[in-house]
């Protein structure tokens, strides 16, 4: 993690970006915006960063207002005849006839910082683009076989609808908004990914991200969608799997620091008692022996919400901190799990400010 803290220690002179990979565990920008929020009480920055420009979970994403018609979504998780080209964040949005996509502030939103859209076009098109309601400007696509990062808007706004005409031979990967320097967090989140189905993102366009929007961190939060009630295995093809997953991200954006969070407590019921799934357990030391064969940082995230049965509690609690499915976290418990991995992050950013200091 060195060359991560030693990138936010010059936050104040600079953009520091950390991808966060994950499932329905961080959706709607749950845990992750707590998160951004703290850090960027610290050391500056402000905006939601990279967004999926159409997502299944908009409306339940509180950080932003999103609104969208007549896209075709693909993702990582789903099988197709011809094998897209995915974006960085595992997803990629083909406009059709009549189209749109409308941003807006949300909580804790004043404005929108300016935008930014990545994209992959094979062909000549325009975007319609309408910022605070007012007449609209076309901008100009012009076709390249690489990434290409858009400036939309340059300052701050209230409202951005984009509509792209001659709707085809066009993957949009994300919007960003970002205003400053200082840290920010891209919420990568995806519904029913057990984290091995990254390794379709291609190494071209991860490439090509990491020079227009480099992370100096990836944060990987998995395994929910692997364990099970029946499942009693040591998980050893998931090592393999993600093993494969970490070894290709370090090849294909080899300037980030990869951390691994463990799976969270996850509960069942047993004959009227909930407690914790065993294969939790089974989950959490395959994840550690992941970090430890690939040599990246892991967060034993399982303990640090109680260990076991700490589901329960947090579900107990007045108010709730978790859903009654006794597996995600709701708002209030999205940030008290933000709270523990923040000041992990800072006590280890501590340390290393000393053993500089020592040096």
């Amino acid at each position: 993690m060195a060359s991560f803290y030693a990138a936010i220690n010059k936050a104040g002179k600079q953009r520091v970006r950390i991808g966060f990979y994950g499932d329905s565990f961080i959706e709607g920008d749950i845990l992750t915006g707590n998160l951004r929020d703290t850090l960027q009480q610290i050391f500056g920055g402000k905006g939601p960063g990279l967004i999926p420009l159409v997502s299944e979970v908009a409306k339940f994403r509180t950080t932003i207002q999103q609104s969208f018609e007549q896209w075709s979504n693909k993702t990582i998780t789903a099988q197709y005849e011809t094998e897209p080209v995915f974006g960085p964040a595992g997803f990629s949005a083909t406009p059709l006839e009549n189209n749109f996509a409308e941003f807006r502030p949300g909580k804790k939103l004043i404005s929108l910082e300016p935008a930014e859209i990545f994209l992959q076009a094979d062909a000549w098109r325009t975007i319609q683009l309408t910022v605070d309601d007012s007449i609209g400007q076309q901008i100009e696509i012009v076709p390249n076989e690489s990434l290409q990062r858009i400036a939309l808007t340059r300052e701050r706004s209230q409202s951005i609808r984009l509509t792209v005409n001659n709707a085809d031979s066009l993957g949009i990967y994300g919007i960003s908004f970002e205003q400053g320097n200082g840290i920010f967090i891209d919420n990568l989140a995806m519904r029913g990914n057990s984290g091995m189905a990254l390794t379709r993102i291609s190494s071209k366009i991860l490439q090509s991200f990491s020079k227009e929007h480099p992370y100096q961190l990836i944060v990987l939060q998995y395994g929910l969608n692997v364990v099970s009630e029946k499942d009693s295995s040591d998980y050893g093809y998931y090592v393999f799997g993600m093993t494969r997953v970490v070894e290709h991200l370090k090849r294909s954006m080899p300037n980030a620091t990869i951390l691994l969070l463990s799976v969270s407590d996850r509960s069942i019921n047993d004959n009227g008692n909930y407690q914790t799934m065993p294969s939790v357990l089974n989950m959490r030391n395959a994840q550690r022996r992941i970090a430890k064969k690939t040599g990246i940082a892991f967060w034993d995230m399982f303990a640090a919400m109680g260990g076991e049965n700490s589901m329960v509690d947090l579900v107990n609690r007045q108010p709730p901190l978790a859903g009654k499915d006794y597996t995600h976290l709701n708002y209030r418990g999205g940030s008290f799990m933000a709270s523990k991995l923040a000041k992990a992050l800072l006590f280890e950013q501590k340390r290393y400010e000393k053993a500089a200091d020592l040096n």
